[in-house]
């Protein structure tokens, strides 16, 4: 429970610290233009080079997967019915990774979007969105 309080207390108008500066630090890199069929490598290049310089390049990564949902029980506990904590980093996680994916859905064209809307992972995205433009690289 200590680490959700600390968690909580790291709140600022209601959005933890550390999702806003996620928010600030995409928000610097604008796009100059939407994905469309004929600029994927322009398109590419600016979102990895935004993604990086966020620190956020990894949630793009095939093998991006959140923290697990509860912390460990401790192996000395005696009492096996007191339920799971939940993991504060799941939260975050997923969090961040909602916010790369507005970011790059919001660099897409409608008829790009229209194809990759269903994606709920910014990682399911970036991975239909190279699917559909193997063949131009």
């Amino acid at each position: 429970m200590v680490i959700r309080a600390k968690f909580l207390t790291e709140i600022t108008n209601g959005v933890p610290i550390v999702l806003r500066c996620v928010y600030i630090s995409l928000s610097r890199f604008s796009l100059t233009e939407k994905l469309a069929h004929n600029n994927h490598q322009m398109w590419r290049a600016q979102v990895l080079s935004a993604l990086r310089g966020a620190q956020l390049v990894g949630f793009i990564s095939a093998s991006a997967q959140p923290p697990a949902a509860f912390l460990p029980q401790p192996k000395d506990s005696k009492n096996k019915d007191v339920a799971p904590l939940p993991n504060p980093e799941y939260e975050t996680w997923i969090a961040k990774d909602q916010q790369v994916l507005k970011y790059l859905l919001s660099s897409m064209s409608r008829v790009i979007l229209s194809q990759i809307s269903t994606a709920e992972t910014v990682a399911a995205a970036w991975a239909t969105v190279e699917c559909m433009f193997a063949s131009q690289s």
